[in-house]
């Protein structure tokens, strides 16, 4: 941690000063690079998961083909505000520094260069800590952007998830982004208060809901789409957990309900993805 954030330091100075536009013609290479190893990072992410292969394609493509482009379309404008007989404020967009990224092991890809490609574009260096429960993808996506940029300007720290307070509190970080639970969220932004650093927190949990009346046909096609996550994705699946409501009870469909119901509680302790 401590030579990766010398790193990222005396590499911010030079990547600092890179013009914004090649900044963007980096960054596209990049997106490049990963779209080539498309199939080789999908493979990887489907066996370090447990996943379905078409979901782990779907992630690489969310960020090379959807989230990267878009990002790549950013301009950096200057914002003028004229107050009559008083002042002219002209607002830059500086870069800040160094930016350590916390991320989580749902989406680990999205959830991890979602973070480090819009501070590698606004000219900040980096350094990324991901899931220990999903790392290996990460690892590999960063070996193939370590290539194309500066020493030190992305930099990757393996580690346990008791490394979350120690890093947020570092003094060498000027900027903390991470994506946790919110029990942990609230520990890592304590322990970033010490410094007074900016925190960017996406805290976890999802609390959505379904909710269908008595009708057995209702019942029924609610029931599927609340066991689709289990079906989708092996574990905890936090983007679409879902808890069933059955609104009104009635005599006659009172065991098709009571059973439905059963079943959710039932996938909820087998497949903790409901809350």
């Amino acid at each position: 941690m401590i030579r990766c954030t010398s790193a990222a330091r005396n590499a911010f100075p030079g990547w600092g000063v890179v013009p914004f536009g090649r900044r963007k013609t980096i960054l596209a290479s990049l997106l490049n690079k990963i779209d080539d190893h498309a199939d080789e990072l999908s493979a990887l992410l489907t066996a370090e998961q447990g996943g379905l292969l078409a979901q782990a394609e779907w992630e690489i493509d969310l960020l090379t083909k959807e989230f990267g482009p878009a990002l790549i379309q950013m301009k950096l404008h200057d914002k003028e505000q004229g107050v009559q007989h008083i002042e002219h404020r002209t607002k830059r967009y500086v870069s800040i520094d160094v930016v350590g990224a916390i991320s989580l092991w749902k989406l680990p890809v999205i959830l991890s260069f979602g973070k480090v490609l819009p501070a590698l574009l606004s000219g900040d260096t980096v350094v990324l800590r991901p899931s220990p429960l999903a790392p290996l993808t990460v690892l590999r996506i960063s070996d193939y952007i370590r290539e194309l940029l500066p020493p030190g300007v992305f930099n990757v720290v393996t580690s346990g998830h008791d490394f979350g307070p120690w890093m947020t509190s570092h003094s060498g970080i000027d900027l903390i982004t991470f994506t946790r639970s919110t029990n942990i969220g609230k520990r890592l932004s304590e322990s970033a208060a010490g410094t007074l650093k900016p925190v960017t927190l996406q805290p976890g949990g999802n609390d959505s809901r379904t909710v269908a009346d008595a009708d057995p046909e209702k019942i029924a096609l609610f029931g599927s789409i609340v066991l689709l996550p289990v079906n989708w994705k092996a574990g905890r699946w936090g983007l679409a957990g879902t808890l069933f409501e059955i609104l009104s009870f009635q005599p006659g469909v009172m065991r098709t309900q009571v059973l439905v119901w059963s079943l959710a509680r039932k996938a909820s302790r087998t497949f903790p993805i409901f809350r």
